[in-house]
């Protein structure tokens, strides 16, 4: 038997190359040229207040007014500028009502930080962690670290 070619149709393999090698010069365009949006635009001085829960009791004395925070370049630095300690709440069933108590071994703190932060585009960021509310935010010095909620985010004029 002989096999016989036709030519000049294309099939759906043919469509799904051609498709891929644009996509792929697409994104090695993007990826060499580099986006206006991926690059630092500017640094900003930010007021940053974290929310660490269920921390241990005994670390209450750890985090101090003043500490300087661990920053990933020469343009980023932040300091603690105030502490707030709160007693830890959870909620429990008691009686057949939802009752916050209070755990003695545990405490909740509210940090006030001042940063200089590098702005890209829309977002912020201050040694990996984005700055947005809500947002997960790794607190670290050269003696502790603590992983910890941003609660609010305020730029400083």
């Amino acid at each position: 038997m002989e096999t016989i070619k036709k030519k000049g149709k294309f099939n759906i393999i043919d469509l799904l190359v051609i498709v891929m090698v644009i996509a792929v010069g697409i994104v090695g365009y993007n990826y060499l040229a580099g986006s206006e949006d991926n690059q630092p635009t500017s640094v900003v001085h930010l007021d940053v207040r974290v929310e660490l829960d269920f921390i241990k009791e005994e670390f209450n004395d750890t985090i101090k007014v003043g500490d300087s925070l661990i920053a990933l370049n020469a343009s980023q630095s932040g300091q603690v500028v105030s502490l707030e300690v709160l007693p830890y709440e959870e909620v429990q069933a008691i009686d057949g009502q939802l009752v916050p108590v209070e755990d003695p071994s545990y405490i909740r703190m509210i940090v006030g930080l001042e940063i200089q932060a590098t702005k890209y585009g829309p977002y912020m960021d201050f040694s990996g962690n984005e700055l947005k509310s809500g947002k997960l935010f790794r607190l670290e010095t050269d003696a502790y670290g603590f992983e910890g909620k941003t609660i609010d985010v305020r730029v400083v004029d």
